[in-house]
């Protein structure tokens, strides 16, 4: 699927799903303000149930987030 998406911003939904394991409406919700990139975490807000938990995010997606 990554390989199938053209564009970064497309690519980089793609990963934040596959690679975090998130949910649609989370990354849908996701800010900037929510990744942490110097402890390679992503807090997810109001999740399943409306809990907040937190995620690791990869190098590989930090730096694509990063050049974006």
């Amino acid at each position: 699927m990554l390989n199938a998406a053209t564009l970064l911003k497309h690519k980089m939904l793609i990963g934040l799903l596959y690679g975090c394991g998130l949910r649609c409406m989370e990354v849908r919700n996701i800010r900037l303000a929510d990744m942490d990139f110097e402890r390679k975490l992503l807090h997810i807000r109001q999740s399943k149930g409306r809990k907040d938990r937190m995620v690791p995010l990869s190098e590989h997606l930090i730096r694509g987030l990063k050049s974006t």
